[in-house]
């Protein structure tokens, strides 16, 4: 990886190193917080300033910023340069990192100007004066690295104007999901209460959304009548009232946890009204619907899900986690859905341990790719804020 250019600016007298977090976007505000945690762990070595988008954007505000703070290199996460800040940075010399950065963020070329044309041989055989140097056509500013998401994001910055030593592809930048806690005592009473029976879970499961996985549980049940589903609803309070109408009106046999019931071999549907046992059930239970994501908007980031080694179902309203489904579904990582049957007809496809298991490990494959950004990012941070090598390390 190339080296990246020390800033000529002196920190401020008695104060760590400080270094530049800019969210350019709202969807950056998580990873820029997890990088914000990552870098904060070297303590007294390091101070560490975040901005978002709904920050102060304007040349004045960022050059008083840039004063009082001294930061030795600015990380734009997720988004194009602010031009203010672009062009702040550029004049006191304060390198720039641009992270998870698609084609659309490269640079603009900025198109040659009319007066600019000829001002070779054609310009003085037509009798032409070139223009001053300063009104001749700028070029874009540019990041000393960039941490690109795709080859095309890397063609991008390379037409931009970058040497494509600067530009390395690591993948979307996003927080690394890990798989809910699990308590394995209570994992190993659950597994030997459900035995050998297949299970799918639907988790964050809205009201709205009741009958749809009733609907669609029935309809897998033609074809594996031991089949078990198990429902985490959002709001835990309404367990009682979801049991009852999961009986009343879709005949199925209900127990559930929140009155200190375990599924016995009679059990079709297993209501998990209790706070934070969402591992739990991931573990227990290899398919997934994404509660939300056929009505309301998914009431959870599918990552976790997916670090839990899922297979994942999914509507086609995802909320604010738009980006994260077609992630996966672009992966081969999850499946959408339109109706209950057809929930229910992936629901029997994906009992098959093989098709399951494939959609597992890609999703896996999807959701741990933003670590690689994070660790590229804080590699580059540590070699701006210590650049030369201490005695005797390797």
């Amino acid at each position: 990886m190339p080296g990246t250019p020390q800033s000529n600016l002196a920190d401020a007298a008695g104060a760590p190193p400080c270094i530049w977090l800019h969210a350019a976007l709202p969807e950056a505000d998580a990873p820029a917080a997890l990088l914000a945690r990552r870098l904060a762990e070297r303590a007294g070595d390091l101070s560490v300033l975040r901005t978002g988008p709904a920050d102060p954007a304007d040349p004045a505000a960022i050059a008083d910023l840039l004063g009082r703070r001294r930061p030795r290199l600015a990380l734009i996460l997720g988004g194009a340069m602010p031009p203010g800040l672009a062009q702040a940075a550029t004049a006191r010399g304060l390198p720039l990192v641009m992270a998870g950065a698609s084609a659309a963020m490269a640079p603009a070329v900025a198109p040659a100007a009319p007066d600019a044309v000829g001002h070779g041989w054609l310009a003085r055989l037509l009798g032409r004066r070139a223009p001053p140097r300063d009104r001749l056509p700028q070029g874009p500013v540019l990041p000393a690295q960039a941490l690109v998401t795709d080859a095309d994001a890397e063609a991008a910055f390379a037409a931009a104007g970058m040497a494509r030593g600067a530009i390395t592809i690591t993948g979307p930048l996003e927080e690394p999901s890990r798989a809910p806690r699990v308590n394995e005592a209570e994992r190993a009473v659950l597994a030997r209460a459900m035995g050998t029976r297949p299970a799918w879970l639907a988790i964050g499961l809205p009201e709205a959304e009741d009958d749809l996985v009733a609907t669609a549980h029935r309809f897998a049940l033609r074809g594996a009548h031991r089949l078990l589903l198990v429902i985490v609803p959002d709001d835990p309070a309404r367990g009682a009232v979801l049991a009852a109408r999961l009986a009343d009106r879709h005949g199925l046999a209900v127990a559930r946890r929140g009155a200190e019931q375990d599924p016995d071999p009679d059990s079709e549907v297993y209501v998990a009204d209790t706070d934070g046992e969402e591992g739990l059930w991931l573990r227990l239970a290899p398919t997934v619907w994404i509660g939300g994501s056929g009505s309301v908007g998914a009431t959870s980031h599918p990552f976790a899900a997916a670090a839990a080694g899922a297979a994942i179902l999914h509507g086609s309203a995802p909320g604010r986690h738009g980006a994260a489904f077609a992630r996966l579904q672009s992966g081969g990582a999850s499946r959408e859905v339109t109706d209950a049957s057809a929930l229910g007809a992936e629901v029997s496809e994906l009992l098959a341990p093989d098709i399951a298991a494939r959609m597992a490990r890609a999703a896996w494959e999807v959701c741990s790719a933003g670590a690689e950004t994070t660790e590229r990012i804080l590699a580059i941070v540590a070699e701006a804020v210590d650049p030369v090598p201490r005695l005797g390390a390797g």
